[in-house]
């Protein structure tokens, strides 16, 4: 008998999940036999539910914070279900990486075709994470542009943003190390990703695979104002790796040691850390994707 998990954070999307769940649970009903439905109404629900679900499959309904949440309980199970993503978030970067439709109602139809993969998982220090840890404000600045924004100023909407954000914030020094080299420097940016979209752009990591075994890591010099909107025009138009002022690694594992604890960006949750050990783990977890 098989079971299906379905995790729904009420909160992601405008409440939209109402118009799609019937066609979600039709689609359900007809690969399992079990069908349980919870919903998330706090930090740390989505973690609960990872860890005591015995479903053979989970699906997620919400972004990449839930999914994360989500997944840092299964990471704990000894036989990991199968994930399924309905993105429901803002960004969802895990959705656009495995090229699963942002629109709901095609998300549905990519689970019918069983098609699976298992993709990489990261660890940062003892939790996980599915998508990208940033120390300093570039992705959140970027996140954070209203859509009203977005259609009355189109790219330059994102410019701006960014360049306020770097008018507040204060760079930080750093000590990387990893098996090939150690370095260490000032930076207001640093950003390390499984995958090629950060901040819902594609073009951030060109060559990033959600199931290569490495994350890429992006370190940017340190700047101010009218610079970090040069930088996120660069990232926006695909060309920020053409810049020799950024430095970019590929790597499985790294440390990190910052002169003092900082503001952090992981899977689009602020968080804060000081000393960071990061690594991959590949080819853990089995998600519904479209090819």
């Amino acid at each position: 008998m098989l079971k299906c998990f379905v995790i729904i954070n009420p909160s992601s999307g405008k409440i939209r999940y109402k118009e799609y769940l019937p066609e979600l649970t039709n689609v359900l009903k007809q690969k399992f036999s079990e069908i349980e439905l919870v919903y998330t109404e706090k930090k740390g629900d989505g973690i609960h539910y990872g860890l005591t679900t015995d479903a053979d499959t989970v699906i997620v309904v919400g972004g990449d914070g839930t999914i994360r949440e989500v997944v840092n309980g299964l990471m704990q199970q000894k036989y990991i279900p199968k994930l399924g993503i309905i993105p429901a978030g803002t960004v969802n970067d895990l959705a656009r990486a495995l090229n699963i439709p942002l629109d709901p109602f095609k998300a549905i139809a990519v689970l019918k075709k069983d098609t699976v993969k298992y993709i990489d998982v990261g660890k940062l220090n003892e939790t996980y994470f599915i998508s990208l840890v940033a120390i300093g404000g570039i992705p959140q600045a970027i996140h954070d542009v209203q859509s009203e924004s977005k259609t009355k100023w189109g790219r330059a909407a994102y410019f701006f943003n960014g360049a306020k954000y770097a008018m507040k914030q204060q760079p930080f020094t750093y000590e990387m190390k990893n098996d090939n080299h150690s370095i260490s420097g000032e930076s207001s940016l640093v950003v390390l990703s499984l995958l090629n979209s950060v901040a819902g752009m594609g073009r951030f990591f060109q060559d990033a695979r959600p199931d290569d075994g490495r994350f890429r890591i992006m370190v940017f010099p340190t700047f101010k104002f009218l610079k970090a909107g040069y930088y996120v025009a660069r990232i926006l138009a695909g060309k920020i790796q053409e810049n020799k002022e950024v430095a970019i690694y590929s790597t499985k594992e790294v440390s990190l040691i910052l002169s003092k604890p900082y503001s952090l960006n992981v899977d689009g949750e602020k968080e804060q850390g000081r000393e960071l050990h990061i690594q991959v783990i590949p080819k853990i977890l089995p998600v519904y994707c479209s090819k």
